[in-house]
């Protein structure tokens, strides 16, 4: 199981990049996608492995992926929401949701 450490360091490389591009708003939106859709995929890879992990970790994933389906849902649903709070709807959510999942990864464990 060797591949979380690939996943750590490239989780921790877009995630240092997206914050250093943030000192350019765009750009650093740009990098957020970017870093939104790679964890969004090791998200799914982890869903196979739940057996292989141990509680925490497990629960972590878990809650990530209701977190995020609930963001998702609040998100495209609420439009007068997501109108009226941009910065924190499309900026601040989506990097706790991602700072969140760097945690679950870093501090990820498998059972022996």
């Amino acid at each position: 199981m060797k591949y979380i450490i690939i996943l750590r360091y490239i989780n921790r490389a877009f995630f240092a990049l997206t914050l250093c591009l943030y000192v350019t708003i765009i750009l650093g939106l740009y990098a957020q996608v970017v870093l939104g859709a790679y964890q969004l995929l090791v998200g799914l890879i982890l869903l196979f492995f739940l057996k292989k992990l141990s509680i925490k970790p497990k629960k972590g994933i878990l809650i990530y992926w209701f977190v995020v389906s609930i963001y998702f849902v609040i998100t495209y649903t609420l439009n007068k929401v997501t109108k009226d709070f941009p910065v924190i709807n499309f900026m601040i959510i989506p990097m706790l949701i991602a700072s969140y999942f760097t945690y679950i990864l870093e501090t990820m464990k498998l059972k022996r």
